[in-house]
């Protein structure tokens, strides 16, 4: 007779389930397996079921843990798993949640965290689970066990993967980079993503913001405008800038990223959309990014255009012929390597919500050559 799998303890992010989980469906891509956590972040455990008994393991399991860190150790009472997700591919395991968070304190230290569980079936069988170890970080020490972004392929790799387990920490010497490059710092896209990963930590946000008084006058007033889009107050620093450079601060700012009228401006903003997706993992930047599918029928027109041999004239048509294009081909292609936006789309596809065309465009991202590569 085959040995019962045993649950195994897992560590996600508090935004997994708050924000992700409700919106996808009952199977989902892994989320991290985190093993770091730094001020202003909370955590959330659960039990990793495998095995071909996991459906019955899990039904009516319950689970109480301990979170050891100071010298007292913080209890969680056995509560049912409340949260139940089929993980991908082909339903490697089910991983239940409980339902309470744990968050680490803004005021914390550099300290290990260890959690221990215990875990009930449904038939009264109790399963310990752990200890496993959490790494507690300052920023600065988060900072200095990173390393150094090398560069902008780098650093936009980091960007696009942040929302799988945010590293806030490291968001400072982030700004430093983008600051300091020209194509950067006027990239609205870049901005959008430190406003967004920001809004998401208000004690990363604090700290930059005491650290500012440090940092060169663009680099302040860069990160003031970050505060202040992102709603914190830029006080007192703001007050002491000459009236030259509160003149430059009143000048930076965002569009509105979820504005999709065809202008020029509208593929910066498609740009912002990501960036609030890459810091945040949330969904709503890809619902509307979806929208654009819609435009089909102007990409047609203009193909038949191009087609004909004539110019096509830089209409409003026009452009959301080529928009239709390109948000096609940036969402087939992130979907690719990001499970998260792969689920998120599916979702998408599947609601009832979905205008027609747009399901039909989701169902052949793959296979559409309207979606192809660069665009014309």
């Amino acid at each position: 007779m085959a040995a019962r799998a045993m649950p195994q303890l897992f560590v996600l992010g508090d935004s997994v389930v708050t924000d992700e989980w409700p919106a996808i469906g009952e199977t989902v891509s892994p989320p991290q397996d985190r093993r770091q956590v730094e001020p202003g972040q909370c955590l959330r455990f659960g039990a990793l079921f495998t095995g071909a008994r996991r459906a019955a393991q899990v039904k009516g399991a319950r689970m109480g843990f301990e979170v050891a860190l100071d010298k007292t150790p913080e209890k969680f009472a056995d509560k049912p798993l409340d949260k139940t997700k089929i993980l991908k591919p082909d339903g490697a395991g089910t991983l239940a949640v409980y339902p309470g968070k744990w968050c680490v304190k803004d005021e914390a230290k550099d300290a290990t965290a260890t959690i221990t569980a215990v875990v009930t079936t449904a038939d009264g069988r109790q399963v310990k689970l752990g200890p496993r170890k959490i790494a507690v970080k300052t920023f600065a020490t988060a900072r200095k066990d990173g390393g150094d972004l090398a560069d902008a392929g780098a650093l936009g790799e980091w960007m696009k993967k942040y929302h799988m387990a945010p590293d806030p920490a490291r968001l400072l010497p982030a700004m430093r980079m983008i600051v300091a490059e020209p194509g950067l710092r006027e990239a609205a896209n870049s901005m959008q993503f430190l406003v967004s990963a920001y809004k998401r930590n208000p004690v990363a946000a604090a700290e930059m913001r005491d650290r500012l008084v440090d940092e060169d006058t663009r680099m302040q007033i860069y990160g003031l405008a970050v505060l202040k889009a992102a709603g914190y107050s830029t006080a007192p620093l703001a007050g002491r800038l000459s009236t030259d450079d509160k003149y430059r601060l009143m000048e930076l700012g965002l569009e509105d990223a979820y504005d999709t009228q065809p202008d020029r401006g509208l593929g910066g903003r498609m740009d912002q959309l990501w960036s609030i997706f890459f810091a945040t993992g949330k969904i709503e930047p890809l619902r509307k990014l979806t929208e654009l599918l819609a435009w089909q029928g102007e990409y047609e027109k203009l193909q038949a255009i191009k087609k004909s041999g004539k110019k096509p004239p830089m209409t409003a048509g026009t452009r959301r012929g080529i928009f239709y294009s390109v948000a096609g081909w940036s969402l087939g292609a992130i979907a690719q390597e990001d499970g998260l936006a792969a689920d998120y789309l599916d979702a998408i596809r599947r609601s009832p919500e979905t205008n027609a065309v747009v399901r039909y465009q989701l169902e052949h991202l793959d296979g559409n050559p309207a979606f192809n590569y660069p665009h014309e």
